[in-house]
């Protein structure tokens, strides 16, 4: 599920609203963290299962390579927590309304979420638009401090 894909039947016809990138972002992100974890509990943990993980990454923290690019662009929204868990849980239940309105609330004096997804669909990332992000990074920080 997208968090701007819909697929609904109308009179018998399938339309798709493209655009996941940021939901998959996100979900990339959280698997990361949550593979790390894993990883780094193989070192004290016997299982048969966290035995069979493994790691490429000479750092120690896993990467998976899709998105890596968007995931290093929008890094500083990945840190704010709250924003972080409500993606996780809109992308999971499909509830791309509650996601883009509180993405609206916090950032629509920057940018609407729509237009944020279409500069993550599009993969437009430029100085101007990591500006942007940084910008939204210290916004979120004021409103929640």
């Amino acid at each position: 599920m997208g968090l701007r894909q819909e697929i609904y039947n109308k009179n018998k016809k399938t339309y798709i609203k493209i655009g996941n990138n940021i939901d998959e972002v996100y979900n990339t992100y959280i698997t990361d963290m949550n593979m790390t974890k894993l990883l780094a509990l193989k070192k004290h943990n016997q299982s048969h299962f966290l035995k069979l993980l493994k790691n490429p990454q000479p750092s120690g923290y896993y990467q998976s390579g899709a998105y890596q690019e968007l995931i290093s662009f929008i890094y500083p929204l990945l840190l704010c927590k709250e924003l972080t868990k409500f993606a996780d849980e809109a992308a999971y239940v499909g509830e791309v309304n509650n996601y883009t309105d509180m993405f609206d609330n916090l950032f629509s004096n920057i940018i609407s979420a729509y237009d944020f997804m279409l500069i993550l669909d599009h993969n437009e990332i430029n100085e101007d638009n990591k500006k942007l992000v940084l910008e939204m990074y210290n916004q979120y920080n004021k409103f929640v401090k």
